[in-house]
């Protein structure tokens, strides 16, 4: 998000998000279904990355940052199933 606010709802939990923050890109680069709730709280700007454009960078990117993005992605999809 560039500008904006809004509301991830999932359950019980709602989190209020801000400029900066990422939205479905764990989800978009393991093909997992994005889960939460998003309302927006005012006028929201974002960027969007086409995942397959972000997952031909990752194909050439050296090894230890597609190992560090995979093991990031993977905890965030974790840490959602725990919620």
């Amino acid at each position: 998000m560039v500008e904006g606010h809004v509301d991830a709802e999932s359950g019980q939990y709602r989190y209020s998000l801000g400029p900066g923050s990422v939205l479905g890109l764990a989800e978009g680069l393991t093909d997992a279904a994005l889960t939460w709730t998003l309302t927006a709280q005012d006028h929201v700007t974002v960027m969007e990355i086409p995942i397959d454009k972000a997952l031909r960078g990752l194909e050439h990117a050296n090894p230890g940052i597609r190992g560090i993005v995979r093991y990031t992605a993977d905890r965030i999809l974790d840490l959602q199933k725990r919620l």
